[in-house]
């Protein structure tokens, strides 16, 4: 822990930052001669995850790295909107590319290619920040802790269990009304939320 000069603050040992007053700290924990004293209040920011007060530049919490920048989880009605474009897009994209291969190679059935289009559509669209449905309604599908894209592998996890939430009577899906930050059960199995832009 790096002990800050200014006002006997203990801050984490790579914090650029006083926790207690917002001087800038130097490597052996002392503020700046320039930071030193402040004389009007300065309001910092406070991490959404672990109540720690961050420097008001500051993109990450120095204490547990979440995403400090505000944002607001999406609700059912906006979600289940963004659901029901995907649907619609991924059912022409899907069966247009299936018909196309069915047409174009006859030993390729279009099945299969409708399947790998639409997994495709999910996974690639999901791991790099949401589909285009979520896009379309103003959504952004993040990590929970970091607020960085979820990348491909969790992206496929997520599809898997969004599969398991419909077939379980939709309770996954449902699970948004009641859950703290609004998550179903593949952004809980993925580690995602899903924000409003």
């Amino acid at each position: 822990m790096l002990k800050c000069t200014n006002c006997q603050a203990e801050s984490l040992d790579d914090a650029r930052f006083c926790d207690g007053c917002g001087a800038e700290l130097t490597p052996t924990g002392g503020a700046t001669v320039e930071d030193a004293p402040l004389t009007r209040a300065v309001t910092k920011p406070t991490c959404p995850s672990c109540g720690t007060n961050a420097p008001t530049d500051a993109e990450f919490c120095p204490k547990c790295g979440r995403a400090m920048r505000g944002y607001a989880y999406a609700g059912f009605w906006k979600r289940w909107g963004s659901n029901l474009l995907d649907s619609v897009i991924a059912l022409v994209i899907g069966g247009v590319s299936g018909g196309i291969f069915s047409l174009l190679l006859p030993g390729v059935t279009g099945s299969a290619v409708y399947l790998l289009v639409v997994v495709g559509y999910y996974v690639i669209l999901n791991g790099t920040g949401g589909t285009w449905g979520k896009r379309i309604v103003g959504l952004r599908l993040q990590d929970a802790r970091t607020g960085e894209d979820i990348g491909y592998y969790r992206a496929f996890v997520r599809y898997i269990v969004a599969i398991v939430s419909a077939i379980v009577l939709f309770l996954g899906y449902f699970w948004v009304l009641w859950d703290e930050k609004k998550q179903t059960w593949h952004d809980k199995a993925a580690g995602s939320v899903v924000v409003v832009q």
